[in-house]
C-alpha cells in the first residue's frame, strides 16, 4: 500500500485500508463465481436460494465495506481527533488490515470493536505506534465481550483479589487435604456479564493469552481485601453427611496484570 500524500488526511487513509481489506474478499468471490459457472444453471439457482435462507440469520451480523467505512468515519476518526495533526501517520498494515478484516464478523460486538478502534489509533500516532503490536489483533479475536469487560475491570483495580472455597476434614486422618468447591470474586455484578457462570473460564483464557497471571502461591498481605469475600456461610450439609468433621476454609488468591497485559492495556484500552 502506498502512503497517502498527506498523513493527516483521514479519508485517504480510510480509502487505502478499505482497498487492502477488499482484496482477499474479491479474490474469493471471483473463485466462487468461476466454480459456480461449471455447475448446471438450475442447480446454481437452487443452491443460491438455499444458501441465502441458511445465511439469513447471520446476515445482519456480517459487516460489509460500507458499514466498515461508517465505523472508520465515527469510531476511529473521533479518537484520532485527539492526536495532534503533526503527530498522525498511516497505520501499520500488519495491524490495520487484519483488524479491519476481523470487523466483518466482530464489528457488532462493541466491547471488541472499541479495542480495535483504540489499537488502530495507537498505530496512527507517531508517539504510540511502537506500542501497537501486531499480535494484539489476534488477542482481541480470541476474546469474548465478557472477557474484554473482565480485563477492563482488572485493569481498573490493578490487583483483583478472589478466594477459593474449600472443604477440609473429609479424610479420617485429617491430613490437611481439601476439596475445592467454588470461587468468590468481587465486583462481578458491576460489569454486567452476559454469562457470569463462565467467569472462571474467562479468567483462565486471560491467563492463557498472557494478559494476566494468578499464581497459586501469591496473594495480598492485607486481609481486609478478602473480608467481604470470606463473609457468608458455606453450605456444609452434603459434606457433613460424608464426614461430621467437614469444615469450610478459604484460599486467598489474586489476579495481576502481566507486563504484556500492560502493553495491551496501553494500546487497546487507555
Amino acid at each position: 500500500m502506498t502512503k497517502p500524500k498527506n498523513p493527516s488526511d483521514a479519508n485517504s487513509v480510510k480509502g487505502e485500508l478499505l482497498r487492502e481489506v477488499a482484496k482477499p474478499a474479491a479474490k474469493e468471490l471471483g473463485k466462487a463465481a468461476k466454480e459456480a459457472g461449471q455447475i448446471g444453471g438450475e442447480l446454481v439457482v437452487l443452491g443460491a436460494r438455499t444458501a441465502r435462507v441458511l445465511l439469513a440469520p447471520i446476515r445482519g451480523f456480517v459487516w460489509g465495506v460500507e458499514r466498515i467505512e461508517d465505523w472508520l468515519a465515527t469510531e476511529v476518526e473521533a479518537r484520532l481527533s485527539k492526536v495532534p495533526e503533526q503527530k498522525r501517520q498511516p497505520p501499520d498494515l500488519h495491524v490495520a488490515v487484519p483488524a479491519i478484516q476481523a470487523l466483518t464478523y466482530m464489528g457488532d460486538k462493541s466491547e471488541l470493536s472499541s479495542l480495535f478502534a483504540n489499537l488502530l489509533v495507537t498505530s496512527m500516532s507517531i508517539d504510540t505506534a511502537s506500542s501497537a503490536h501486531p499480535s494484539f489483533v489476534e488477542i482481541i479475536k480470541q476474546l469474548s465481550p465478557d472477557e474484554a469487560k473482565l480485563f477492563k475491570l482488572i485493569c481498573e483495580r490493578g490487583i483483583w483479589p478472589f478466594v477459593e472455597v474449600r472443604i477440609e476434614g473429609l479424610t479420617e486422618d485429617n491430613d490437611g487435604r481439601f476439596s475445592l468447591i467454588g470461587h468468590r470474586f468481587p465486583d462481578v455484578k458491576a460489569i454486567d456479564l452476559a454469562q457470569p457462570k463462565n467467569l472462571l473460564a474467562y479468567l483462565n483464557n486471560l491467563v492463557r493469552l498472557g494478559l494476566v497471571e494468578s499464581p497459586v502461591d501469591r496473594w495480598l498481605a492485607d486481609k481486609d481485601h478478602y473480608a467481604e469475600l470470606e463473609a457468608g456461610d458455606v453450605d456444609l450439609g452434603p459434606y457433613k453427611r460424608l464426614n461430621s468433621n467437614a469444615r469450610s476454609s478459604f484460599g486467598r488468591r489474586g489476579v495481576w496484570i502481566t507486563e504484556f497485559g500492560k502493553m495491551f492495556r496501553a494500546a487497546c484500552i487507555n
